[in-house]
C-alpha cells in the first residue's frame, strides 16, 4: 500500500500495483517493480563492474578522506558515490578485462587548495610516507 505524503500531487512512498515510490535526499521518485533478471552478466554489465571493483578497492580504504574530499561535489548523489563517478570516468583506462587505474588522474579530493612544495613520497615495508614543504608563508 502507497502512502501520500504531500496530497495528490506529491510524492508517494510504497507500492502501488506494479509502481514502487520513495524519496532519497529529498528527491522524490518512483520506479517499477524489479523483474527477475537472474544476473544475466552481459558483457556491458561485466566490464563496468570490473571497473567499479577496481575503483572500489582504491577508495575504500580511505572513505572517510574523500566524504570530505568530494562534499561539495555530490549534487543528488553521496560524496563516495561521486568520487567512484569522477574516477570510472577520468582515471580508468584499458580494455576489458585489463582495466588500470592511472593515479595522477584519480583525484580523491577536489576543489581549490594550495600546492605543496617539494612534495615527495617514499615507501617502505608496505608503508608510505608523504612529506611536503608547506607553501602559506
Amino acid at each position: 500500500m502507497g502512502t501520500i505524503k504531500q496530497g495528490i500531487l506529491g510524492g508517494f512512498s510504497g507500492k502501488v500495483g506494479t509502481v514502487i515510490g520513495s524519496s532519497w535526499k529529498g528527491i522524490s521518485y518512483m520506479r517499477g517493480r524489479a523483474q527477475s533478471v537472474r544476473n544475466p552478466r552481459t558483457e556491458g554489465q561485466m566490464e563496468q563492474r570490473s571497473k567499479f571493483s577496481l575503483t572500489l578497492d582504491f577508495l575504500k580504504p580511505i572513505t572517510a578522506y574523500v566524504r570530505t574530499g568530494y562534499k561539495t561535489y555530490a549534487n543528488k548523489q553521496t560524496a563516495f558515490n561521486a568520487a567512484m563517478s569522477y574516477i570510472v570516468k577520468n582515471a580508468v583506462s584499458g580494455a576489458f578485462p585489463n582495466y588500470a587505474l592511472d593515479f595522477s588522474l584519480a583525484l580523491v579530493s577536489r576543489g581549490n587548495l594550495t600546492q605543496p612544495l617539494n612534495a615527495n613520497a617514499t615507501m617502505s615495508a608496505g608503508k608510505t610516507t608523504i612529506s611536503w614543504t608547506d607553501n602559506s608563508g
